[in-house]
Parts: structure tokens; sequence; C-alpha cells
């Protein structure tokens, strides 16, 4: 299972939409979006995701 795979399956546990952890997260839903295709993540990402 990939990054970008869990991170959905995370957000949905968690009931909340990609663009609300996106705004979360302070970024656009555009750039998380391109982000969760690519599933290329900096460790300060996925600590803030965590």
């Amino acid at each position: 299972m990939d990054i970008s795979t869990k991170i959905k399956m995370a957000y949905a546990y968690a009931h909340i939409s990609e663009a609300e952890l996106a705004r979360r997260l302070g970024k656009t839903s555009q750039a998380f979006g391109q982000r969760l295709k690519t599933g290329k993540f900096s460790s300060d990402d996925l600590d803030n995701i965590a």
C-alpha cells in the first residue's frame, strides 16, 4: 500500500474531506491533490498529517 492510499484512508477514517485536510495543512486543495497523485511528501508534511 502506498503513502497516498494510507493518507486517503486516514482522512476518511477521521471523517474529514481531502479539502479540509489540505486547509488544516495550510495548502491549497489543488496542491495537496497533486501531492496525493505523485505520492511525494516531505517528512515535515507527513509529520503534520500525522
